[in-house]
């Protein structure tokens, strides 16, 4: 099991409550806040997609060289 940190449910929190403060320090308007935390979830579900699909080619890559090198086809 990942830590806590490390879930997408945990950086969605983060950036609801990121906005939330930002609005309420009156940087953005109230009325834009739905929209910049729907921006900033898709942006944050891309971003864990991406890096995921990064890591299984890495993985894939690594193991495939590591057979390649013990001398298997």
């Amino acid at each position: 099991m990942r830590p806590g940190w490390q879930t997408t449910e945990f950086w969605m929190t983060l950036i609801v409550q990121g906005v939330a403060m930002v609005v309420l320090f009156k940087v953005i308007p109230g009325a834009d806040q739905a929209t910049v935390e729907g921006i900033l979830s898709d942006g944050t579900t891309h971003a864990f997609a991406l890096i995921g699909s990064m890591l299984s080619a890495w993985k894939y890559i690594k193991s495939r060289t590591e057979v390649k090198s013990n001398g298997h086809k």
